[in-house]
């Protein structure tokens, strides 16, 4: 974050942004959004780092594909510590993110980019489309940014980056098919401990669909 800070103010780029300017993980996102666009959408992508959230609403504002196409939000919390930066002056700001959740509902943003500030605790309208971009996530952050796109016909997308973690995925998706039957079960024994039970959703989660 000091880093960027140090580079001062973000500038709309004078030239367009072309894809062999952008990491392939970037290429990837913004084809998505620009398939994504060509339906009613209305979505969360979930980041690591506040200063991601910045970056990427900047480029899905500027990339010609996306750029006009997409009503793009940032969300990064709701702190009572007033962070004002040169990342943007809504970086922390109480106001400007209540004004950014109160437009998602009436529609008036199709995107908001966020960190894990919008998991749980925040009521937010239905979305049809969920992206986590940053891979790493616990097996409650997985259900909790999946309960996320409760349309109907939703899709929720985990970014992965090699074999390793399209293997830890597969096993994953067993582990969750495994509780899923469980839990559908009228006939098994419930635990007498909720905390024996609780205990099975310790595991780490990388993706459900691969891009």
């Amino acid at each position: 974050m000091q880093i960027l800070c140090d580079l001062g103010c973000l500038e709309r780029p004078r030239l367009p942004i072309m894809p062999t300017d952008l990491s392939p993980k970037c290429q990837h996102l913004l084809q998505i959004l620009s398939r994504l666009i060509e339906h009613e959408f209305h979505g969360l992508i979930f980041v690591a780092q506040r200063a991601t959230v910045v970056i990427l609403k900047s480029l899905i504002e500027c990339y010609s594909d996306t750029k006009d196409k997409i009503r793009c939000g940032g969300f990064v919390g709701m702190s009572n510590i007033q962070s004002r930066t040169n990342l943007g002056n809504w970086h922390g700001d109480i106001r400007s993110q209540e004004d950014t959740l109160a437009k998602f509902w009436a529609k008036e943003l199709d995107l908001i980019i966020t960190t894990n500030a919008l998991e749980e605790g925040i009521d937010i309208t239905a979305c049809n489309t969920v992206i986590s971009f940053d891979r790493s996530l616990s097996l409650r952050s997985f259900f909790q940014r999946r309960g996320r796109a409760r349309q109907g016909q939703s899709t929720f997308i985990i970014f992965v980056g090699n074999t390793q973690e399209e293997g830890e995925l597969r096993k994953l998706i067993k582990i969750e098919d495994g509780l899923m039957k469980t839990y559908r079960d009228d006939t098994r024994a419930v635990s007498n401990s909720p905390f024996e039970e609780a205990s099975c959703f310790s595991s780490e989660v990388k993706s459900t669909v691969l891009k």
